[in-house]
């Protein structure tokens, strides 16, 4: 088969919905391992550009190929290296043309995370792109593309709600906490995360993120809550000083495994009377940290999901609108592939351009014996002045290339480089 101008663009991957996480994770390629991938893309035969993008969702390979086998050709190249199950999984996720295309602007927008609305994998793009660019790997058509779905991800996230509120449970309850916060005068109380598992810990991220705090950690495991202590910025407090540390929070925030209630219904109310205002209590376990019988308003896990479903189903109700802005997207590269060789042609004018102005510069230098600097100012404006004026009709013409009119589809492979 003939190489393309652009080259045809090919993704290879694995994501959510082909496979399971501990496939995504044999699969994942940390910074090492995708530099070692992109070093060694410009010797896979048929492949001209190369980008890694892989996250917690996904590892998936943008291509710009010049042939059907390259794709495959790829995959074989990477198994060398990562084994079967990646060859299996990464040719079962071919996508070629358009369909590659929109799936990035898709996952730029975050309509293909786990988490609907993902505002971290626009980010994960733009370093994805700045590795690849600084090994070389990149050329014209995916610069294009990175740029096109980043622009298309900040468009969603400004027009939409795509982007709306707090999804996860760690923000979730962070914006709660600011939420019924009450703000402290003189020394502020501090926030008390009972727990220091998996929950605790992605709270206390959240919360140490946007700057809540301060922050104070307690657990039946010490080393535990000094290590979250340790990580957020905090304190730690011993589980037998649980009531007072209790007493003197603002916020108390439970997050342990346990079976029964860890506070009896009595500690509690002690606990809530303590100080004024009251603390708020947010109780994350199941089965419930806190008494529901103490006479204390406990705001639970339900209360945290109800605010996470009604994000959730705001950000839903937008999916639309951002496929309505992705199909707009499309439609934009398929103009800007479609005025590549007009581009080029332009590009090879004002080349020639310099080059036969240096001439004539020289030349003028040589006869006048005016300053070089003056003749070419002079020359410059002239001549550019000219062609300025060409260019433009040029571009408003709308003149292309039929083959390169249309749009690039799985049967469909266009003629020459780029």
């Amino acid at each position: 088969m003939k190489p393309s101008t652009p080259g045809t663009l090919a993704l290879v991957g694995a994501d959510i919905g082909s496979c399971a996480l501990a496939e995504r994770e044999r699969l994942a390629c940390s910074p090492e391992a995708t530099a070692a991938i992109l070093a060694r893309a410009r010797t896979v035969r048929g492949v001209r550009e190369a980008l890694v993008l892989s996250t917690c969702n996904r590892t998936e390979f943008y291509l710009v190929v010049d042939d059907r086998g390259a794709p495959e050709r790829w995959v074989d190249r990477v198994a060398e290296h990562r084994g079967e199950d990646a060859r299996r999984a990464f040719r079962k996720g071919t996508r070629l043309g358009d369909e590659a295309v929109r799936h990035l602007m898709r996952v730029a927008c975050g309509l293909e995370s786990r988490l609907l609305g993902d505002a971290h994998i626009a980010g994960q793009l733009r370093a994805a792109f700045t590795q690849a660019a600084a090994a070389g790997a990149v050329g014209p058509v995916l610069t294009q593309l990175a740029r096109q779905a980043t622009q298309v991800a900040r468009r969603a996230r400004r027009t939409t709600r795509i982007g709306y509120g707090a999804s996860s449970l760690g923000a979730a309850v962070t914006a709660l906490v600011r939420q019924h916060q009450v703000p402290a005068s003189g020394c502020p109380r501090p926030i008390l995360i009972v727990g220091a598992g998996a929950v605790a810990r992605d709270v206390s991220a959240h919360l140490a993120k946007a700057g809540c705090g301060p922050l104070q950690w307690t657990s039946r495991s010490a080393d535990g809550a000094r290590r979250l202590a340790d990580e957020f910025a905090g304190e730690a407090a011993a589980w037998a000083d649980l009531d007072s540390a209790a007493g003197h929070a603002a916020v108390v925030i439970t997050a342990v495994s346990a079976v029964e209630p860890i506070m009896s219904a009595e500690r509690l109310r002690r606990a809530a009377s303590a100080s004024h205002p009251r603390p708020v209590f947010i109780d994350l376990g199941v089965p419930r940290n806190l008494p529901s019988d103490a006479g204390t308003e406990i705001l639970t896990i339900d209360d945290v999901h109800a605010r996470r479903d009604h994000v959730l189903a705001l950000r839903q109700a937008a999916v639309p609108e951002v496929e309505s802005l992705v199909d707009e997207e499309l439609l934009a590269w398929h103009q800007w592939l479609a005025q590549r060789p007009l581009e080029q042609v332009i590009k090879a004018l004002f080349l020639e351009e310099r080059q036969r102005r240096t001439e004539l510069v020289t030349s003028l230098e040589e006869q006048t014996g005016l300053d070089r600097t003056a003749v070419e100012q002079l020359v410059r404006k002239t001549v550019r002045g000219l062609l300025h004026g060409h260019v433009s009709a040029l571009r408003r013409s709308g003149v292309l290339l039929p083959a390169m009119a249309m749009p690039m589809t799985r049967g469909a492979f266009q003629g020459g480089r780029g």
